[in-house]
């Protein structure tokens, strides 16, 4: 093999094992018999930030991490819901039986060279777009 196509392939293969994975770590725990709502969170899956994850917080716990083109579902109390990451949050009121889609949205703020990720509540045929199947 040339030196070129080592060079080449290594460079791929760099690129490739970069990639953010999406890891759900907890489901909000919701007491049997407590009304409750389901939420989707998914992520678009661009390039940009193609290798960080998302940490994504609701209501102040850590419930997974979520890469590009990544999903996490999770179950909420009724009540006041906060769903964040590193950037701006989405708060909504959780009506039982609902189902709620957020969409964690990458931005980089160039002058302090971080990503931040917002949450933002989507409607279900946004956030079927973005996952490419309906949820």
């Amino acid at each position: 093999m040339t030196r070129r196509r080592l060079m080449i392939g290594a460079i791929a293969g760099l690129l490739v094992a970069g990639c953010a994975g999406t890891s759900q770590y907890y489901h909000v725990e919701v007491p049997a018999g407590t009304p409750s709502a389901t939420v989707h969170l998914v992520r678009a899956n661009n390039f940009t930030g193609a290798a960080i994850a998302a940490p994504v917080f609701i209501n102040g716990m850590q419930i997974g991490d979520i890469g590009p083109g990544g999903h996490l579902k999770s179950y909420v109390p009724v009540g006041k819901a906060l769903v964040s990451s590193t950037g701006s949050p989405a708060s909504f009121v959780v009506e039982a039986g609902k189902i709620y889609y957020i969409e964690i949205g990458y931005s980089l703020q160039m002058w302090l060279w971080r990503p931040v990720f917002t949450a933002t509540q989507i409607d279900a045929a946004r956030a079927a777009d973005i996952a490419g199947r309906k949820l």
